[in-house]
């Protein structure tokens, strides 16, 4: 429904008026492999009965196959944060919930950053107004090679049994993609040996277009 959808001042709403729907909101990033941010907000300070869940999306094939990183306001007005995939229209979570955040107040903003880098999906949450957090909160693999869309985008949901007053608008802000190849130098011919510092992987190098490398654990 397209009256669910809407953009004030810069920032994206969806307009939750039935419960357990989710609604999608897209955008085509140029590649699978993504590094991405998105700010999210709520005007409710807690969730009555049933979670209040935003999902920031990346690798998007279609409303059934993506990762994601969710944000779910609770009943007591924390946030939780996990980690994980919708598959053939199943969501599998891989990592949480964490509590990243209490004493949830309307309005209130938070940043995800969700990463897709070969088979290493990697995500952090935090409060806008403070800095981020240098290390990865929930890191998970996957390696059945479905999940290949290069859309990146945000959803929300209000979960079964969920009782607060309808609608329920979740606002969306500042969707922004890096360069998943910035940093990185093409080399087209080496002939001396490289010893390099390890941080507990290797990568397998695509030398043509190194953002399509695939980044494996050392066990």
């Amino acid at each position: 429904n397209p009256g669910n959808y809407d953009v004030t001042a810069g920032v994206g709403t969806q307009s939750n008026d039935t419960v357990n729907a989710l609604r999608h909101a897209w955008a085509d990033a140029g590649s699978r492999n993504s590094d991405t941010y998105l700010d999210h907000m709520l005007t409710i300070t807690n969730a009555a009965t049933a979670n209040a869940s935003s999902f920031h999306l990346a690798a998007l094939v279609d409303t059934s196959n993506y990762f994601t990183v969710r944000l779910a306001l609770d009943t007591t007005g924390q946030i939780l944060m996990s980690t994980g995939k919708r598959e053939a229209g199943a969501l599998l979570i891989f990592t949480g919930p964490t509590t990243v955040g209490t004493g949830h107040v309307g309005g209130d903003w938070w940043t995800t950053r969700l990463q897709v880098w070969g088979t290493q999906i990697r995500a952090k949450a935090w409060l806008r107004t403070t800095p981020e957090p240098v290390d990865w909160m929930q890191t998970f693999t996957d390696d059945t090679n479905v999940i290949q869309g290069t859309n990146v985008g945000a959803a929300s949901r209000l979960e079964a049994g969920n009782t607060n007053g309808l609608p329920v608008v979740f606002n969306y802000d500042n969707l922004r993609a890096l360069d998943p190849c910035a940093g990185l130098e093409t080399i087209e011919t080496c002939s001396d040996d490289l010893v390099a510092p390890s941080s507990g992987e290797f990568r397998l190098g695509d030398p043509m277009r190194p953002c399509n490398d695939v980044t494996l654990q050392l066990t």
